[in-house]
């Protein structure tokens, strides 16, 4: 592995606190001074040899949320936070360890992106088993960006606790071995602690339509509620977003600078109650474990070059993958295109108010490739 240089004196990181966002900011400073290499597990938190590191504690919580046309569409009593881990589906607390690492690039320095971060933690491990190898041959590659792209990795501040995410309890369960900031020899178990270490949850009491007379910020009976009682809870994977830095034309329709977003995540329980259509879901789980178990990535292949014959798909490790991108066409229009992919889980559908349920769906290799402009009107 390449090794990086670092200061022997580095300076003291900048860490403001504000309510309900606590923010790390660490800044490079280029000073005169005695170089040493970095270890791994330094290695293992470098992304690039600048930049701004956000580490984010954050919880919200919304009254209401009402878009104006003619009548009004809303959304009340939303609220994003910590996964509620005890048996009921939901919020609870803040969505913590979690860090955003802000690079503008210049175009020759290979920036972490997606599953990438694995090649250096493989180094971290005492005594790594067969399926650590199999990982790191399949998972994605550092990317080069163009020059002045602006550059956001996102992934867990610590991504190994010692805990993994026991859904039949919805609960945190210790891993053997206790708690640790490092892989375990097993990949099957550092993967699932990774998958765990930054859950978030989101609930909204209904969404509802309502006439022109509506008054914003009160409760009327006589709206039509579409949904209420959505709640789920999310497991998070790495998530890039990328600005492209092109210019202000178009290729093939497409923008040809855009904010492009790859995420890895897994909702682990989803509940909803679909009101208009006298329907409500429980058990919804949206992963990528049967089938085809690779994402939307693929490897460049022995040639180098993205989009030759030689390129293969890089592995999702289970969590779904979503790709997507916004920009603008000809000035005129949102431009919105991407593609999801994976499985999906639904352990009960009921229909009327009894909640009695008709069964269960289980759907395998989905994949929804999509593309449209919005306009006003």
């Amino acid at each position: 592995m390449n090794r990086l240089l670092s200061h022997t004196r580095p300076p003291t990181p900048l860490k403001p606190r504000w309510p309900k966002l606590a923010i790390g900011l660490c800044l490079t400073v280029s000073a005169q001074a005695d170089f040493k290499a970095l270890d791994d597990h330094t290695m293992s938190k470098v992304t690039g040899q600048s930049g701004l590191t956000l580490e984010l504690d954050l919880q919200l919580n919304i009254r209401e949320i009402a878009y104006r046309d003619e009548g009004y569409l809303s959304l009340k009593d939303v609220a994003w936070g910590g996964a509620d881990r005890t048996g009921h589906t939901g919020v609870t607390g803040r969505f913590e360890n979690w860090k955003m690492v802000i690079d503008i690039v210049d175009g020759a320095t290979p920036m972490s992106y997606g599953f990438s971060d694995l090649d250096h933690y493989y180094n971290l491990v005492d005594a790594p088993d067969a399926a650590w190898a199999a990982a790191i041959a399949n998972n994605d590659e550092a990317q080069f960006h163009g020059d002045g792209d602006l550059v956001i990795h996102n992934t867990s501040v610590e991504l190994f606790d010692g805990s993994v995410y026991d859904r039949e309890t919805d609960s945190d369960r210790a891993l053997a071995g206790g708690p640790t900031h490092l892989p375990g020899n097993a990949f099957a178990d550092a993967i699932d602690d990774w998958r765990n270490s930054a859950p978030f949850g989101v609930r909204i009491g209904a969404v509802t339509l309502n006439n022109a007379r509506y008054a914003v910020g009160s409760n009327p009976a006589d709206g039509t509620t579409l949904i209420s009682n959505f709640n789920a809870e999310v497991l998070t994977g790495p998530l890039d977003i990328i600005i492209q830095n092109r210019g202000n034309g178009s290729t093939q329709g497409v923008p040809d600078s855009k904010m492009m977003i790859s995420d890895y995540f897994e909702i682990s329980d989803l509940s909803v109650n679909i009101d208009l259509f006298a329907m409500s879901i429980s058990g919804f789980r949206f992963h990528n474990r049967r089938g085809d178990t690779t994402g939307l990535n693929y490897h460049r292949g022995a040639d180098g070059i993205l989009g030759t014959p030689d390129d293969r798909a890089t592995e999702s490790f289970g969590f779904g993958h979503m790709k997507w991108y916004l920009g603008s066409v000809s000035g005129s229009a949102l431009q919105i295109g991407g593609a999801i992919k994976g499985d999906i889980d639904i352990d009960a559908i009921a229909l009327s108010d009894d909640g009695v349920s008709i069964g269960n769906v289980e759907i395998t290799d989905l994949k929804i490739e999509y593309s449209m402009n919005v306009r006003g009107h």
